[in-house]
């Protein structure tokens, strides 16, 4: 999908990341994103927030509990991808 949008240099699917790397992995990235509008309590956004990194979030179901827009990092109603 990245090379898809021209971003193949800029973004990064890791896959599965052991718990060794994980900390590691948070830090590397400038920013970290959380699109999914079914999170109950997504624990990969509160450990990107516990290493320090910026987030942007679906605004869906808990995730505006952790994220709160132009506070605690950003938040989106509705995503949309172009073509």
């Amino acid at each position: 999908m990245s090379a898809h949008c021209d971003q193949a240099v800029r973004v990064r699917f890791r896959g599965l990341v052991g718990e060794d790397e994980l900390i590691s992995a948070y830090r590397s990235c400038v920013v970290f994103c959380m699109p999914s509008i079914a999170e109950l309590q997504s624990l990969a956004t509160l450990e990107a927030m516990s290493a320090g990194r910026p987030v942007v979030a679906a605004d869906a179901v808990a995730l505006p509990l952790l994220v709160r827009h132009g506070t605690t990092g950003c938040s989106s109603r509705q995503a949309t991808f172009q073509r």
